[in-house]
């Protein structure tokens, strides 16, 4: 039920974003745009595209750590807990998040 609940207000939140190959364009002209980077990686976490999504939440973490006061760490926790934690994935990244917190 909470996985349901989390994926239909990601939904609600990306229902107004544009597609992805738009934002792509978007971020070729300014890749560090985090704002639109965060709108990526929602729209890949609403089609189960999980590593696409934590690659592009990395990227923000890397360059911003305090980036929308945590929402960008939050996202990634959500992933996590959503692939579970003993997942190759969640394990991998994880990692990464901890080495760039500590």
């Amino acid at each position: 039920v909470k996985k349901l609940q989390a994926d239909l207000n990601l939904a609600k939140a990306t229902r107004d974003a544009p597609d992805v190959s738009d934002i792509l364009a978007q971020l070729e002209d300014d890749p560090d745009n985090h704002e639109v980077r965060l709108q990526l990686a929602n729209q890949y976490t609403i089609s189960y595209q999980y590593e696409l999504a934590l690659e592009a939440l990395l990227y923000i973490l890397q360059r911003d750590i305090n980036f929308q006061e945590g929402e960008v760490k939050a996202a990634m926790l959500k992933i996590f807990e959503t692939l579970g934690s003993q997942e190759a994935l969640t394990r991998s990244y994880r990692s990464k998040l901890a080495t760039l917190l500590y």
